[in-house]
C-alpha cells in the first residue's frame, strides 16, 4: 500500500509598510510597521520579516504594545546580515511581507502573576512588549548589554548590567551576577530571553534551587560563539 504525504502548508504572507525608523548608538534600531489588515498578538509573539526576493525571512520579537496601531521591532544591526542590515536601508513607505504572529514565550501573562525577567540585547523586546501591553510588571528584571550605548532608548523597569567598558552609573559585569540574589520561591515564574549561554546559566542556577523545568520559560535570540 502506498503511503500518502501531507506538506505542511506555507503560512500566509501580510503585508506592511514602514513607518518609522530610529537608529540607536549602539547598533540596535527600532522599526514600526503599519500592517495592511488587522494584526493581533500576544507580547512574547515574533513576526517573520521576509527579505527582498521573498524566500528567505528572519524571526524577530515584537516590542511595542498590543493596543499600538503600528507593529514594532528593536532588531540588532548586523553588517552584512540578509535581512536585519537590509531592512535598516528601507525607505520609510516600503512595502514588506511578513507573516502571522506565532511563539511559546509570554511575559507578562496574568496567569503567572510573580515573574522574574532575564534579558540580553535585544532580548529585552518581548518583556517591553509586556510591559506596553499593561502586563504584570515583575517582581524582578535584570538586562545585560555589552556596551552603555545599547541602552539608549530603551526604558523599562530593568536592573542594567553593562559588561564592557564604562558602566555609566549601572552595574558593571553580566547579567548573571550575583545570582544568588535573585527572588526564589514555588510561586514564581522566570523568564529567560536572549544569549543561550546566559539562558543556560540562569536556569542550571534555578534548578539547583528547586525550581522545576514548568516555571523556567526560554527564549533563545541568539548563540555565544564558540572560542
Amino acid at each position: 500500500m502506498k503511503r500518502s504525504i501531507r506538506l505542511a502548508e506555507a503560512p500566509p504572507r501580510l503585508g506592511a509598510r514602514i513607518a518609522e525608523r530610529t537608529a540607536y548608538a549602539g547598533g540596535l534600531y527600532r522599526i514600526r510597521f503599519t500592517p495592511e489588515a488587522p494584526f493581533a498578538f500576544r507580547p512574547g509573539d515574533c513576526v517573520g520579516v521576509y527579505g527582498p526576493k521573498g524566500n528567505v525571512s528572519r524571526p524577530y520579537s515584537l516590542s511595542g504594545g498590543t493596543d499600538d496601531t503600528e507593529l514594532e521591532l528593536l532588531i540588532r544591526r548586523i553588517p552584512g546580515g540578509r535581512i536585519s542590515d537590509w531592512l535598516y536601508t528601507l525607505p520609510i513607505g516600503t512595502r514588506l511581507e511578513i507573516s502571522p504572529p506565532f511563539g511559546w514565550f509570554h511575559p507578562g501573562e496574568a496567569a503567572h502573576p510573580h515573574q522574574v525577567w532575564f534579558a540580553t540585547g535585544s532580548g529585552v523586546a518581548p518583556f517591553l512588549s509586556a510591559l506596553r501591553s499593561g502586563g504584570q510588571h515583575p517582581l524582578q528584571a535584570r538586562w545585560g548589554v555589552r556596551s552603555v550605548l545599547d541602552l539608549e532608548g530603551i526604558d523599562g523597569p530593568f536592573e542594567r548590567f553593562v559588561s564592557r567598558g564604562e558602566p555609566g552609573g549601572h552595574r558593571a559585569g553580566r547579567v548573571t551576577d550575583d545570582l544568588d540574589t535573585v527572588r526564589v520561591g514555588p510561586e514564581v515564574h522566570y523568564y529567560l530571553c536572549g544569549l543561550d549561554a546566559m539562558i543556560e546559566e540562569v536556569a542550571s542556577m534555578l534548578a539547583e534551587r528547586g525550581v522545576g523545568e514548568d516555571r523556567i520559560h526560554r527564549e533563545c535570540f541568539f548563540q555565544a560563539q564558540a572560542s
